[in-house]
Formats: structure tokens, C-alpha cells, sequence
């Protein structure tokens, strides 16, 4: 728990947990991607593919993957 004294105390330990968050902290909804990287379009789309592409050659190796789907 953080405790303020002040209203400019509480502005910047706000600034500094939202900066934290969008540019440190890995999101397992986004594909363990820091919401930058997400909404970057040239390095989160990359490394969106990339994961991406990993997952699917680790399923069609350990044969969990559809016989039906081809990649």
C-alpha cells in the first residue's frame, strides 16, 4: 500500500505505476507483449507472428495439432 500526503504525491506514483504498466509489465492476454509493444505495429505485430508461429510448430511436433490443418 502506498500512502500520499497530497494530491501531486498521488499524481505521480499514478504516472509512474500507469508508465510501469504500459511499457514493463508483460500481458499474458497480449501474448506476454508490454501494451507498447502491442500497439506498435511494426515490433508487436512481428513479435505477435512470431509467438504465434512458435505456438504452432510446438503443437504440430508434439502432434496436438488438427490432422486437418496444414502450415
Amino acid at each position: 500500500m502506498i500512502i500520499v500526503n497530497n494530491l501531486e504525491q498521488a499524481k505521480k506514483v499514478t504516472e509512474e505505476w500507469l508508465t510501469i504498466y504500459n511499457t514493463e509489465r508483460l500481458h499474458e492476454a497480449l501474448n506476454n507483449m508490454t501494451l507498447s509493444e502491442y500497439k506498435n505495429p511494426k515490433t508487436g505485430s512481428v513479435i505477435f507472428y512470431l509467438n504465434l508461429v512458435l505456438t504452432l510448430r510446438y503443437l504440430q511436433f508434439h502432434n496436438k495439432l488438427s490432422p486437418s490443418y496444414h502450415f
